[in-house]
């Protein structure tokens, strides 16, 4: 074992029955007479009827040869994306397509875009795209990681961050649209389910906070109470919350029919992608502020009519000033809301830091994990780059097994932001394996994928890649971006330590793609077992092509 190697032991399969099943076949065939040779590859490693094994050896025999690699997890049903942004999903491009539809203004100097017209120097119309090239490809280069290259931490962390503020007013007033976009790419993706975050009413919130407290005003544990009963007073809150409501119903009704879900015969195969919300509230602002965005966020998950907010988040870079100032604030006034509103569903970037970033002292990485799930009592967490930094880590992965506390990890973006990229590699190695040894449910993310220039299937073929996941891995992967997804309805799962059916649907069979009886009845009353039927149909469907196509590189002739 190399001296390098960051954890105590080496690192097996999740599944390990299955991993001491198929080292128990390998053994036994190879103690037979015949010699190897004489026996197909797939044969060697796998049981004629193990599907499973036998996809997991095309996937070995593959995932030397990017191309191919690509094509088989681009091909894989991924489940559900739990982590993304949906400005920050959106291609660079279609923003760029919007500016132009728009003519908004863009600084010649900064790139950075401005509603409304007349353009003032050094500002240019973003109509001058269309002609200048040159112009059109550093726009690109500023409003997305396209073509960056500098290997310095904290300038990648700064670019990547930046490019949220230059696009914004190019991203202005096409939510409907954006979403529409980023439904095409999940469903391309081979996804069922996105999740996306998205704040409403920040203004109208910030004007109530003013109103009855002050922005400015700091907040205490013991001023909670008090502040809930202002900003909730005659119905302030729930007011605000219902318009939230109306603005996000709107975006998701202008997205369907920019899809044209009502049309059957024209209909976007994108339509088929179930979309939830997660409020997002800035965690760099005024303590109040952080608060009441945060009651607007458990509002809505229970404002009448409108069940596609399900979730609550803090977003903005976790290494700002005020974030590291308030970072133990916020965690306990998210438990506090939790305690007025239970039931309601909270997931946390937790741990997107490294040592190395400007403002972060050592402390600051050893608790914000920690806090997320102790404190907060976050359902899911962001990131988590920075554990084995945390206080009791191992006690901590431990912890988040045992309540089945999930991990949303987008790679490609832990990768650009914080060059955490690989076991091993600096300023921090990801700690994704650690993750896994302790079993800890794992769901892969995109974040910012239109920032990124990446997709799904880039961070899968990380994941082969620099983690070596098999196809084992992957596939318990696609089911938990199912299982701790926030939508509505029980599962299709048991429990969520194993995949067996629940009672109802024990004895379906996952080639039907709609079963009937009472697991049809059962998939038709809850949103989340449906997916996951989805998904485990789609894998079957999966396994055997693939099964067959490693047969075909077994025995060509066959």
């Amino acid at each position: 074992m190399p001296e390098s190697w960051p954890y105590e032991t080496p690192h097996e399969p999740k599944d390990n029955s299955r991993y001491r099943r198929k080292l128990s076949r390998r053994l036994a065939t190879a103690a037979l007479v015949l010699p190897s040779a004489a026996w197909p590859a797939w044969a060697v490693g796998c049981d004629p009827d193990d599907k499973e094994c036998q996809v997991d050896e095309y996937l070995t025999s593959v995932k030397g040869d990017p191309d191919q690699l690509r094509a088989f997890l681009l091909d894989l049903p991924k489940g559900g994306d739990l982590h993304n942004h949906l400005r920050g999903a959106v291609p660079t491009e279609k923003l760029i397509d919007y500016a132009i539809r728009d003519n908004i203004c863009i600084n010649d100097l900064t790139l950075q875009s401005r509603r409304p017209q007349p353009c003032k120097s050094p500002e240019r119309p973003a109509t001058d795209m269309n002609g200048d090239v040159n112009f059109r490809n550093r726009v690109l280069g500023a409003w997305s990681m396209e073509g960056f290259t500098n290997p310095d931490l904290q300038a990648g962390h700064d670019h990547f961050f930046a490019t949220f503020g230059k696009f914004g007013a190019a991203a202005d007033r096409h939510d409907g649209d954006s979403l529409a976009e980023v439904a095409r790419i999940t469903d391309r993706q081979n996804q069922v389910y996105l999740e996306t975050l998205l704040g409403a009413r920040s203004t109208d919130t910030k004007k109530l906070v003013n109103k009855v407290w002050g922005t400015q005003k700091p907040v205490t544990p013991n001023d909670f109470g008090t502040l809930l009963d202002k900003l909730t007073e005659n119905g302030a809150m729930a007011a605000i919350a219902n318009h939230a409501a109306n603005d996000l119903a709107q975006v998701y009704t202008d997205a369907r029919n920019e899809l044209q879900c009502a049309d059957r015969q024209n209909a976007d195969p994108a339509c088929g992608v179930d979309i939830r919300f997660d409020h997002q509230v800035g965690r760099n602002q005024p303590q109040a502020v952080v608060f009441a965005q945060l009651l607007l966020g458990f509002l809505l998950q229970g404002t009448q009519g409108w069940d596609r907010s399900v979730g609550v988040n803090l977003v903005q870079p976790e290494d700002g000033k005020i974030s590291l100032r308030d970072y133990h604030l916020q965690m306990q006034m998210i438990r506090f809301l939790k305690g007025k509103f239970p039931g309601k569903h909270v997931t946390l970037h937790a741990g997107e830091l490294v040592s190395g970033l400007e403002g972060v002292s050592y402390h600051d990485l050893t608790f914000h994990i920690n806090d997320a799930v102790n404190t907060a009592g976050a359902e899911r967490i962001g990131h988590g780059v920075d554990l084995r930094h945390e206080d009791e880590w191992r006690a901590l992965t431990h912890v988040m097994r045992d309540q089945h506390t999930a991990l949303e990890a987008p790679l490609t973006s832990n990768c650009q932001i914080l060059k955490a990229c690989a076991p091993g590699e600096e300023p921090d190695t990801h700690p994704l394996t650690a993750y896994r040894d302790a079993n800890v449910p794992v769901a892969l993310a995109t974040d910012d994928a239109g920032v990124s220039r990446s997709d799904m299937t880039e961070d899968y073929q990380r994941g082969v890649t620099h983690f070596a996941l098999d196809y084992y891995a992957l596939k318990k992967l696609t089911r938990d971006s199912l299982e701790y997804g926030f939508m509505p309805g029980g599962s299709l799962w048991r429990n969520r330590d194993g995949f067996e059916f629940v009672q109802p649907c024990e004895g379906a069979d996952p080639s039907q793609e709609h079963p009937g009886g009472t697991c049809g009845e059962y998939l038709d009353a809850n949103v989340k077992a449906s997916l996951q039927w989805t998904q485990e149909h789609r894998l079957h469907v999966f396994e055997e092509k693939y099964s067959n196509a490693a047969h075909r590189l077994a025995d060509p002739a066959a």
